[in-house]
């Protein structure tokens, strides 16, 4: 058992501030203010994690709104100049205390992980399966041995429009396929709405309790 702290990052706290649409527009027209308010709120976000490590924290739990079921919403330069250095200063100072980061994207993001390796990041959430272009099979034959992958059954389909059988065949499947080796967590691919039958939530929990002793040899 650990404590996994929620870290609301700072590109996301000034997107919400703004809105989405006056967000990304704003990166277009009015890239130095978006700086600016980014800087403003980091100085926060960066004490807010300093106190936070002063704890027995074992993972952070952070993310940006980057991408949509088809890729990217923004350029690699974008990235580079709005994102990625506040998530290495987090992954930077939770490494130094000995704390995991989790990293937390909806979408398709296949072509980040190797940045996000790059960048340290351990666990990967929530791999949304995108109509097949996310293939977390795949991605854990790419960086199973330094990534973590944490999710993927699917919100959009499985959960949502599957009876409970099939909910719990494609649990078994994600645990038999992705356990091996260690480096899987297996949960939803996005947040459990409304949409989501009660039986079939219900079902992943309980298909995921009584399998991975299964898998483990315990039983």
């Amino acid at each position: 058992m650990g404590i996994a702290y929620s870290l609301y990052s700072t590109p996301n706290i000034v997107t919400d501030a703004m809105g989405y649409e006056e967000y990304y527009v704003a990166l277009m027209e009015r890239p130095e203010f978006v700086k600016e308010f980014q800087r403003r709120v980091d100085e926060q976000v960066l004490a807010q994690i300093d106190t936070v490590l002063e704890y027995p924290v074992s993972i952070i739990n952070t993310g940006f709104s980057l991408c949509m079921n088809t890729g990217p919403v923004i350029s690699d330069e974008m990235m580079e100049e709005f994102y990625f250095p506040y998530l290495r200063e987090t992954v930077r100072r939770a490494h130094e205390k000995g704390v995991y980061v989790d990293y937390h994207c909806d979408g398709d993001y296949t072509v980040l992980y190797p940045r996000l390796i790059e960048m340290g990041v351990d666990c990967v959430n929530a791999i949304e399966p995108c109509g097949g272009r996310q293939d977390i099979y795949r991605l854990k034959e790419l960086y199973g041995d330094r990534l973590a992958l944490k999710g993927n059954v699917d919100v959009g389909e499985v959960l949502t429009r599957g009876t409970t059988e099939d909910v719990r065949r494609d649990v078994v499947e994600h645990i038999r396929r992705l356990s091996p080796g260690g480096g899987y967590i297996c949960s939803s691919s996005h947040d459990i709405s409304e949409k989501v039958p009660v039986e079939n939530f219900v079902t992943m929990i309980e298909t995921i309790h009584a399998t991975k002793g299964v898998v483990r040899g315990e039983r």
